[in-house]
Protein backbone atom coordinates (compact mmCIF):
# COMPACT_ATOMS: atom_id res chain seq x y z
CA UNK A 1 0.00 0.00 0.00
CA UNK A 2 1.23 3.49 -0.89
CA UNK A 3 2.12 5.84 1.98
CA UNK A 4 0.85 9.43 2.17
CA UNK A 5 1.50 12.39 4.47
CA UNK A 6 -0.40 15.68 4.93
CA UNK A 7 0.41 18.66 2.73
CA UNK A 8 2.38 21.35 4.56
CA UNK A 9 -0.79 23.44 4.99
CA UNK A 10 -2.99 20.43 5.88
CA UNK A 11 -5.28 20.96 2.89
CA UNK A 12 -4.72 17.46 1.51
CA UNK A 13 -2.25 14.60 1.07
CA UNK A 14 0.96 13.90 -0.82
CA UNK A 15 2.86 10.69 -1.60
CA UNK A 16 5.64 10.17 0.91
CA UNK A 17 8.09 9.30 -1.87
CA UNK A 18 7.40 12.65 -3.54
CA UNK A 19 7.42 14.78 -0.36
CA UNK A 20 10.95 16.16 -0.80
CA UNK A 21 10.65 17.05 -4.47
CA UNK A 22 7.23 18.64 -4.00
CA UNK A 23 8.62 20.76 -1.17
CA UNK A 24 11.57 21.84 -3.35
CA UNK A 25 9.22 22.80 -6.19
CA UNK A 26 6.87 24.71 -3.88
CA UNK A 27 4.08 22.22 -4.60
CA UNK A 28 3.52 20.99 -1.04
CA UNK A 29 0.75 23.53 -0.31
CA UNK A 30 -2.51 24.29 -2.07
CA UNK A 31 -1.52 27.93 -2.58
CA UNK A 32 1.80 26.83 -4.08
CA UNK A 33 0.07 24.45 -6.48
CA UNK A 34 -2.29 27.15 -7.77
CA UNK A 35 0.55 29.68 -8.04
CA UNK A 36 2.69 27.23 -10.07
CA UNK A 37 3.23 28.66 -13.54
CA UNK A 38 5.66 26.24 -15.18
CA UNK A 39 4.92 23.02 -17.03
CA UNK A 40 3.11 22.30 -20.30
CA UNK A 41 -0.50 23.42 -20.41
CA UNK A 42 -2.88 20.89 -21.96
CA UNK A 43 -5.95 23.06 -22.37
CA UNK A 44 -8.78 22.04 -24.66
CA UNK A 45 -12.37 23.22 -25.29
CA UNK A 46 -14.93 22.25 -22.66
CA UNK A 47 -12.65 22.23 -19.61
CA UNK A 48 -14.47 25.18 -18.01
CA UNK A 49 -12.81 26.05 -14.70
CA UNK A 50 -10.42 23.08 -14.98
CA UNK A 51 -6.77 23.28 -15.95
CA UNK A 52 -4.48 20.43 -17.02
CA UNK A 53 -0.71 20.78 -16.82
CA UNK A 54 2.09 18.30 -17.48
CA UNK A 55 5.29 18.76 -15.50
CA UNK A 56 8.44 16.77 -14.84
CA UNK A 57 9.88 16.12 -11.39
CA UNK A 58 13.34 14.82 -10.54
CA UNK A 59 12.99 11.69 -8.39
CA UNK A 60 16.45 10.46 -7.37
CA UNK A 61 17.97 11.55 -10.68
CA UNK A 62 15.07 10.17 -12.73
CA UNK A 63 12.70 12.49 -14.59
CA UNK A 64 9.10 11.48 -13.84
CA UNK A 65 6.16 12.98 -15.70
CA UNK A 66 3.24 14.18 -13.57
CA UNK A 67 -0.18 15.45 -14.59
CA UNK A 68 -1.65 18.25 -12.52
CA UNK A 69 -5.37 19.01 -12.64
CA UNK A 70 -6.54 22.26 -11.04
CA UNK A 71 -10.25 22.80 -10.61
CA UNK A 72 -12.41 25.73 -9.60
CA UNK A 73 -15.60 25.65 -7.56
CA UNK A 74 -18.02 22.97 -8.81
CA UNK A 75 -21.50 23.87 -10.01
CA UNK A 76 -24.35 23.23 -7.59
CA UNK A 77 -25.68 20.38 -9.77
CA UNK A 78 -22.29 18.64 -9.76
CA UNK A 79 -22.06 19.15 -5.99
CA UNK A 80 -25.53 17.63 -5.46
CA UNK A 81 -24.84 14.63 -7.72
CA UNK A 82 -21.67 13.90 -5.77
CA UNK A 83 -23.48 14.23 -2.46
CA UNK A 84 -26.11 11.68 -3.56
CA UNK A 85 -23.62 9.18 -4.99
CA UNK A 86 -21.00 9.31 -2.24
CA UNK A 87 -23.35 10.12 0.67
CA UNK A 88 -21.02 12.95 1.63
CA UNK A 89 -19.29 15.84 -0.10
CA UNK A 90 -15.91 14.98 -1.61
CA UNK A 91 -14.00 17.76 -3.42
CA UNK A 92 -14.00 17.13 -7.17
CA UNK A 93 -10.24 16.68 -7.57
CA UNK A 94 -10.13 14.36 -4.56
CA UNK A 95 -12.42 11.94 -6.41
CA UNK A 96 -9.59 11.08 -8.83
CA UNK A 97 -7.14 10.64 -5.95
CA UNK A 98 -9.52 8.58 -3.83
CA UNK A 99 -10.55 6.31 -6.71
CA UNK A 100 -6.95 5.71 -7.80
CA UNK A 101 -5.96 4.74 -4.27
CA UNK A 102 -8.95 2.44 -3.74
CA UNK A 103 -8.70 0.72 -7.12
CA UNK A 104 -4.96 0.13 -6.73
CA UNK A 105 -5.67 -1.61 -3.42
CA UNK A 106 -8.27 -3.76 -5.24
CA UNK A 107 -5.67 -4.85 -7.81
CA UNK A 108 -6.91 -2.65 -10.67
CA UNK A 109 -4.08 -1.07 -12.69
CA UNK A 110 -4.43 2.73 -12.43
CA UNK A 111 -2.06 5.74 -12.44
CA UNK A 112 -0.29 6.38 -9.12
CA UNK A 113 -1.82 9.30 -7.18
CA UNK A 114 0.85 11.80 -6.10
CA UNK A 115 -1.03 14.54 -4.24
CA UNK A 116 -4.42 16.17 -3.84
CA UNK A 117 -5.88 19.01 -1.87
CA UNK A 118 -8.86 21.32 -1.56
CA UNK A 119 -9.71 24.74 -0.18
CA UNK A 120 -12.96 24.50 1.71
CA UNK A 121 -15.58 27.22 1.38
CA UNK A 122 -19.05 26.58 2.77
CA UNK A 123 -20.90 23.60 1.31
CA UNK A 124 -18.68 23.46 -1.80
CA UNK A 125 -14.92 23.68 -2.03
CA UNK A 126 -13.56 26.89 -3.54
CA UNK A 127 -10.91 25.05 -5.52
CA UNK A 128 -9.10 21.71 -5.57
CA UNK A 129 -6.27 19.90 -7.33
CA UNK A 130 -4.90 16.43 -7.96
CA UNK A 131 -1.54 15.15 -9.26
CA UNK A 132 -1.18 11.77 -10.92
CA UNK A 133 1.97 10.04 -12.11
CA UNK A 134 2.28 9.85 -15.88
CA UNK A 135 2.04 6.37 -17.37
CA UNK A 136 5.40 5.53 -18.98
CA UNK A 137 5.41 4.88 -22.72
CA UNK A 138 1.63 4.89 -22.83
CA UNK A 139 -1.08 5.41 -25.44
CA UNK A 140 -4.85 4.86 -25.57
CA UNK A 141 -6.42 1.83 -27.25
CA UNK A 142 -8.71 4.32 -29.01
CA UNK A 143 -5.69 5.58 -30.96
CA UNK A 144 -3.83 2.27 -31.25
CA UNK A 145 -6.51 -0.12 -32.50
CA UNK A 146 -7.39 1.77 -35.73
CA UNK A 147 -3.72 1.29 -36.77
CA UNK A 148 -3.30 -2.11 -35.14
CA UNK A 149 -0.56 -3.47 -37.42
CA UNK A 150 1.54 -0.31 -37.18
CA UNK A 151 1.06 -0.04 -33.40
CA UNK A 152 2.05 -3.69 -32.96
CA UNK A 153 5.57 -2.73 -34.03
CA UNK A 154 5.78 -0.51 -30.93
CA UNK A 155 3.73 -2.48 -28.39
CA UNK A 156 4.26 -6.22 -28.22
CA UNK A 157 0.95 -6.57 -26.32
CA UNK A 158 -0.82 -5.69 -29.57
CA UNK A 159 0.96 -8.51 -31.40
CA UNK A 160 -1.00 -11.06 -29.39
CA UNK A 161 -4.65 -10.12 -29.80
CA UNK A 162 -5.83 -12.92 -27.51
CA UNK A 163 -3.58 -11.70 -24.69
CA UNK A 164 -4.78 -8.11 -25.17
CA UNK A 165 -8.42 -9.19 -24.95
CA UNK A 166 -7.70 -11.34 -21.89
CA UNK A 167 -6.01 -8.42 -20.14
CA UNK A 168 -8.84 -6.03 -20.99
CA UNK A 169 -11.45 -8.50 -19.70
CA UNK A 170 -9.44 -9.17 -16.52
CA UNK A 171 -9.04 -5.44 -15.84
CA UNK A 172 -12.76 -4.72 -16.18
CA UNK A 173 -13.69 -7.85 -14.23
CA UNK A 174 -11.46 -6.82 -11.31
CA UNK A 175 -13.03 -3.36 -11.35
CA UNK A 176 -16.55 -4.79 -11.13
CA UNK A 177 -15.72 -7.62 -8.73
CA UNK A 178 -14.32 -5.00 -6.34
CA UNK A 179 -17.75 -3.37 -6.42
CA UNK A 180 -16.81 -0.32 -8.48
CA UNK A 181 -18.02 1.05 -11.81
CA UNK A 182 -16.20 3.53 -14.04
CA UNK A 183 -19.14 5.33 -15.75
CA UNK A 184 -16.92 6.48 -18.63
CA UNK A 185 -15.47 3.17 -19.81
CA UNK A 186 -14.57 3.99 -23.40
CA UNK A 187 -11.45 2.83 -25.24
CA UNK A 188 -10.02 6.33 -24.77
CA UNK A 189 -9.62 5.50 -21.06
CA UNK A 190 -7.84 2.17 -21.51
CA UNK A 191 -4.09 2.71 -22.01
CA UNK A 192 -1.28 0.36 -22.95
CA UNK A 193 1.65 1.31 -20.70
CA UNK A 194 5.27 0.10 -20.89
CA UNK A 195 7.16 -0.03 -17.60
CA UNK A 196 10.91 0.63 -17.28
CA UNK A 197 11.57 -3.12 -17.24
CA UNK A 198 9.87 -3.43 -20.64
CA UNK A 199 6.75 -5.11 -19.28
CA UNK A 200 3.48 -3.88 -20.80
CA UNK A 201 0.08 -3.73 -19.16
CA UNK A 202 -3.37 -2.20 -19.60
CA UNK A 203 -4.17 0.70 -17.27
CA UNK A 204 -7.50 2.38 -16.52
CA UNK A 205 -7.46 6.20 -16.42
CA UNK A 206 -9.84 9.15 -15.87
CA UNK A 207 -11.23 7.96 -12.56
CA UNK A 208 -13.16 11.04 -11.45
CA UNK A 209 -16.58 9.39 -11.95
CA UNK A 210 -15.71 6.03 -10.37
CA UNK A 211 -17.97 5.01 -7.50
CA UNK A 212 -19.32 1.97 -5.69
CA UNK A 213 -23.08 1.68 -6.29
CA UNK A 214 -25.19 0.52 -3.40
CA UNK A 215 -28.29 -0.09 -5.53
CA UNK A 216 -28.96 -1.17 -9.11
CA UNK A 217 -25.42 -2.43 -9.56
CA UNK A 218 -26.33 -4.46 -12.65
CA UNK A 219 -27.54 -1.28 -14.38
CA UNK A 220 -24.18 0.40 -13.86
CA UNK A 221 -22.23 -2.67 -15.00
CA UNK A 222 -24.32 -2.82 -18.17
CA UNK A 223 -23.57 0.86 -18.80
CA UNK A 224 -19.81 0.30 -18.36
CA UNK A 225 -19.74 -2.68 -20.70
CA UNK A 226 -21.97 -0.93 -23.24
CA UNK A 227 -19.61 2.04 -23.37
CA UNK A 228 -16.69 -0.28 -24.00
CA UNK A 229 -18.65 -2.22 -26.64
CA UNK A 230 -19.82 0.97 -28.36
CA UNK A 231 -16.29 2.40 -28.62
CA UNK A 232 -14.76 -0.85 -29.90
CA UNK A 233 -17.41 -2.42 -32.15
CA UNK A 234 -15.93 -0.94 -35.34
CA UNK A 235 -12.41 -2.02 -34.38
CA UNK A 236 -12.75 -5.65 -33.26
CA UNK A 237 -14.49 -8.72 -34.65
CA UNK A 238 -17.50 -10.56 -33.27
CA UNK A 239 -15.20 -13.47 -32.33
CA UNK A 240 -12.98 -11.13 -30.34
CA UNK A 241 -16.00 -9.68 -28.54
CA UNK A 242 -17.19 -13.15 -27.59
CA UNK A 243 -13.69 -13.99 -26.34
CA UNK A 244 -13.81 -10.85 -24.16
CA UNK A 245 -17.19 -11.93 -22.75
CA UNK A 246 -15.94 -15.43 -21.91
CA UNK A 247 -12.88 -14.06 -20.08
CA UNK A 248 -14.90 -11.36 -18.34
CA UNK A 249 -17.42 -13.90 -17.00
CA UNK A 250 -14.86 -16.65 -16.53
CA UNK A 251 -17.06 -19.08 -18.48
CA UNK A 252 -16.07 -20.96 -21.62
CA UNK A 253 -19.77 -21.30 -22.44
CA UNK A 254 -22.04 -18.44 -21.42
CA UNK A 255 -24.90 -19.40 -19.12
CA UNK A 256 -28.44 -18.09 -19.68
CA UNK A 257 -28.10 -15.22 -17.20
CA UNK A 258 -24.78 -14.21 -18.77
CA UNK A 259 -26.37 -14.14 -22.23
CA UNK A 260 -29.16 -11.95 -20.87
CA UNK A 261 -26.61 -9.45 -19.58
CA UNK A 262 -24.80 -9.48 -22.95
CA UNK A 263 -28.10 -8.70 -24.72
CA UNK A 264 -28.70 -5.83 -22.30
CA UNK A 265 -25.22 -4.49 -23.09
CA UNK A 266 -25.89 -4.63 -26.84
CA UNK A 267 -29.23 -2.81 -26.42
CA UNK A 268 -27.59 -0.11 -24.30
CA UNK A 269 -24.78 0.31 -26.86
CA UNK A 270 -27.40 0.82 -29.58
CA UNK A 271 -29.01 3.58 -27.52
CA UNK A 272 -25.60 5.23 -27.09
CA UNK A 273 -25.12 5.05 -30.89
CA UNK A 274 -28.53 6.61 -31.51
CA UNK A 275 -27.86 9.38 -29.00
CA UNK A 276 -24.51 10.19 -30.60
CA UNK A 277 -26.12 10.27 -34.04
CA UNK A 278 -28.76 12.75 -32.82
CA UNK A 279 -26.04 14.97 -31.35
CA UNK A 280 -24.20 15.04 -34.68
CA UNK A 281 -27.40 16.17 -36.42
CA UNK A 282 -28.00 19.05 -34.02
Amino acid sequence: RESYVPLADNTGLMHKGYQGVLQSAGLDTLAGVFAFGAGQRLDKPGLGTRERIRLELDIQGRQVGVYLKRMGQPAWRQWLEGLIKYRKHIPVAMLDFRAAEQLAQAGVAVPRPIAAGAERGGLREKRSFVMLEELPGADALERLLPRWEEAAQTYFLLRDQKELIMQAAALVRRLHEAGYVHRDLYLSHLFVSREENGQERLVLIDLQRVFRPGLRKRRWIVKDLAQLYYSSQMLVTRTQMLRFARHYFGDEKLARNRKALVRAVVRKARRITQRQQRKRLM
